[in-house]
């Protein structure tokens, strides 16, 4: 497999969070709007708090990490854009791309905010331990990674961290038929390099969570994506029923 990009991790440096949103109609902005809904207050009297968007609690619980250098929310149109600025706090930006794949539309983000490390994000990070994303970078760069993925905790609770210069790897590979998920891609990879008994100049680690932790697998459910039985929401937040008594639960 051949590439002009050199895979080299380097020093910490600061860490870039995206969540990256699907491509959703001008008309009829589905993935979008379930972000934007308003999340039930979470208290109730004299106490009650007042009601804010998905996508505005997500980001307002990140800043507070201090884990990132900056977050992004990637999206596809100036009304995207302009729907998500108006509701998440100051410093969070939205960042139109008019990139379709989500590995050049990252790849995009990456270059023109000058980062060695990024943090590939979902919705369900909210509810991860807020000194996560920090560890993980860490233990990425102390093990020389290229990509870290994370176990032990619920699927789409964690974040993905890989070297930029990974991006631009997998941008280099124009075999057709290939996902368009950096994650994805490195997994398609490292499998046909197993089968071909050939070594990949990818290092792929994990973060052992529930070891740094100490968490009980089975106290935790096991994918924060799904929205029932069989129903994979690829694009969309977990089902607002799931993440509204989560956060009446006091998620921290």
């Amino acid at each position: 497999m051949d590439s002009n990009t050199r895979l080299e991790p380097r020093s910490l440096g600061g860490l870039l969070g995206v969540l990256y949103l699907e491509p959703a109609s001008e008309s009829l902005p589905v993935s979008l709007a379930c972000y934007l809904n308003c999340l039930p207050p979470q208290q109730t009297g004299a106490n009650r708090t007042a009601p804010q968007s998905l996508l505005g609690w997500w980001a307002g619980r990140l800043t507070g990490t201090g884990a990132f250098a900056q977050l992004v929310v990637v999206c596809h149109s100036e009304r995207e854009a302009r729907a998500i600025q108006e509701v998440v706090p100051e410093g969070v930006e939205a960042w139109q791309t008019r990139c379709f794949s989500r590995l050049h539309a990252l790849a995009e983000v990456a270059e023109a905010k000058l980062v060695e490390h990024l943090a590939i994000l979902g919705v369900g990070f909210a509810f991860a331990p807020k000194d996560l994303a920090a560890e993980v970078h860490a233990h990425h760069i102390q093990n020389r990674n290229h990509l870290t993925t994370v176990d032990g905790l619920p699927r789409g609770s964690s974040p993905f961290v890989l070297c930029t210069s990974l991006l631009k790897y997998l941008m280099g590979i124009t075999m057709p038929g290939l996902p368009s998920d950096p994650v994805l891609l490195v997994d398609r990879l490292v499998d046909a390099a197993r089968m071909a008994k050939h070594e990949l100049d990818i290092r792929v680690g994990s973060f052992h969570a529930s070891d740094h932790y100490d968490l009980a697998a089975a106290c935790l459910p096991w994918d924060l994506t799904r929205g029932g039985r069989g129903s994979r929401l690829r694009s969309q937040p977990p089902s607002m029923p799931i993440l509204t008594r989560m956060i009446r639960s006091g998620a921290s």
